[in-house]
């Protein structure tokens, strides 16, 4: 079984364990259009669509497909694809495998705070952290849990890390330093 988490500066969020990907429809934002505040810091969003960034959503699903028209693939790796998704003022994270799907937003306050959003789908035996990156965030240092350390690198907007054993992500975001936990696989 599989559950995945957003973490949110005040709050958890629990989102239920899927079994299957998360049906467009079943999305809580609005038409995915991004505010210029949004594209100021996210330079996804300033490039122009490409075929790839298109989340697939049941044919004929308008509604589903005005939910995800702005989407952008951000990271792909073997078993899933990561998109950002903007709706007016907030960022969501979208992350898609055969087994399930995880999805969750935030506005551009928390993201740019010193406690920002990350998505967490944690497994057995891996977990895929998610953590959207304004514009000029373009390494981090990955803490295992061992101790050891690694600079990483941000591309497109995100972070993305594939880990079992837990650690954390840190950085100097616009508000100061920043610090994001990473649970360990099969800590839930």
């Amino acid at each position: 079984m599989t559950r995945q988490l957003l973490i949110l500066p005040a709050a958890i969020a629990a989102l239920a364990a899927l079994g299957s990907p998360v049906p467009a429809s079943a999305a809580t934002t609005p038409a995915a259009t991004a505010s210029p505040a949004v594209k100021k810091y996210f330079a996804v969003f300033r490039r122009p669509k490409t075929r790839k960034d298109t989340i697939r959503t049941k044919p004929g699903d308008k509604r589903a497909r005005a939910r995800v028209s702005g989407s952008r693939l951000v990271a792909t790796a073997s078993g899933f694809k990561a998109y950002l998704v903007p709706s007016g003022s907030q960022v969501c994270i979208w992350l898609i495998q055969p087994t399930g799907a995880a999805t969750g937003c935030a506005g551009l306050t928390a993201i740019r705070s010193t406690s920002p959003p990350a998505l967490f789908k944690i497994g057995a035996k891996t977990v895929i952290t998610v953590i959207p990156m304004p514009d000029g965030i373009t390494s981090v240092t990955r803490t295992g849990a061992d101790g050891a350390t690694a600079a990483k690198i941000v591309r497109n907007n995100v972070y993305v890390d594939v880990s079992a054993g837990g650690g954390s992500i840190d950085w100097s975001g616009p508000s100061g330093p920043v610090s994001v936990r990473i649970p360990g696989a099969g800590s839930l």
